[in-house]
C-alpha cells in the first residue's frame, strides 16, 4: 500500500513537471510578436488549461508544503 502511494506521488511529481514545462513553453510562445488571432487565442486557452492542471496537480500533492 506505501509503495503504490510513493509509486502515484511520483507519476503526480513527473505529471507537474511536465505540466511546468508546457506552460512555461506557452507563456514564451505569447510573447512571440508573429503569434496573433487565433493562433495566440489557442495558445492563451491552452496556458490557461494548463495551469488549471497545474493547480489541481498541487493541491494532490498538498500544496507547495505538503509532499512535494
Amino acid at each position: 500500500m506505501i509503495t503504490a502511494n510513493l509509486n502515484a506521488t511520483a507519476a503526480t511529481r513527473q505529471h507537474l513537471n511536465d505540466d511546468l514545462a508546457a506552460y512555461l513553453y506557452a507563456q514564451r510562445m505569447l510573447r512571440r510578436r508573429s503569434i496573433t488571432g487565433p493562433e495566440w487565442d489557442v495558445i492563451w486557452e491552452g496556458k490557461h488549461a494548463i495551469g488549471n492542471r497545474l493547480t489541481w496537480r498541487l493541491q494532490l500533492l498538498g500544496g507547495l508544503l505538503g509532499e512535494w
